[in-house]
């Protein structure tokens, strides 16, 4: 009987992980909310539910051998309960805590000398105006979870711009971030083994249209040195987050370099 794989999510990086899976003869079931979801179309199997309900994810993890995540909103609490109980789990369901919370990844990479545009927790109106006294304008609002494809994020330019920011994200936890003025978005694919070997793919450019990635230069279109300085970046994060797995580094080349 081939090993069998559950996925929590079946977006295109879970179908493009069912795909491959098959090639090298698993067997896959995807978690996901939306019938014939793009990776459920592909994989032997779906499970209708949502990837934040707990008790959908532990149905899962009772009829697969590993199980992994391709969407950031999976509940990542009852994926490390399950790992306490023995599952295989990965990457680690404490890297997922931290990534999710957009606001507390900026300052674990500032804690480990990672360079991040500097930023800060805010809750109120009266926290933002003082935010512009150390940023200036632009500067950047955002949502600290299930932010993505510039869903969570407005761009203040001027003091008129914030109730408007303020309506658009109403509800959701928020940090303020300075305006980082780059040139190009790089990206490093990163995969990380069972025995802590890292292996950095080269550094593409990623070309956005209305906050999503409509191209991708491979590699990018940088000198050679920039490449490898943006591979040993994604390298040096690796060695502090936790798990086996794919992950993709996301960074901003600015004028200098």
């Amino acid at each position: 009987m081939p090993k069998r794989i559950g996925i929590i999510g079946g977006g295109q990086l879970g179908r493009m992980l069912a795909i491959a899976a098959r090639d090298l003869g698993f067997y896959t079931i995807i978690l996901d909310p939306t019938p014939q979801s793009p990776a459920g179309q592909v994989a032997d199997e779906q499970i209708i539910g949502d990837f934040k309900d707990a008790h959908s994810i532990r149905k899962v993890a009772n009829r697969v051998d590993m199980m992994t995540f391709e969407i950031e909103s999976a509940n990542a609490e009852a994926l490390d309960e399950l790992v306490v109980l023995g599952h295989d789990i990965n990457p680690s369901p404490q890297t997922l805590s931290l990534i999710k919370d957009k606001y507390l990844q900026k300052k674990f990479l500032e804690e480990h000398n990672i360079p991040v545009a500097d930023s800060v927790e805010v809750n109120s109106r009266k926290d933002i105006i003082e935010t512009t006294k150390k940023f200036g304008y632009p500067f950047l609002l955002k949502a600290r979870r299930d932010a993505y494809d510039g869903r969570g994020n407005a761009l203040i330019e001027k003091e008129s711009h914030i109730s408007s920011a303020l309506e658009k994200l109403n509800g959701r936890l928020l940090y303020a971030e300075k305006f980082v003025p780059f040139i190009k978005e790089l990206a490093v694919i990163v995969v990380r083994g069972k025995r802590g070997e890292i292996l950095a793919y080269p550094a593409v450019e990623t070309i956005h249209k209305n906050n999503i990635c409509h191209l991708v230069l491979s590699p990018a279109p940088v000198d050679p040195s920039i490449s490898k300085r943006a591979e040993d970046l994604a390298v040096t994060i690796m060695t502090h987050l936790k798990g086996v797995g794919v992950f993709c580094i996301e960074m901003f080349l600015v004028a200098d370099g």
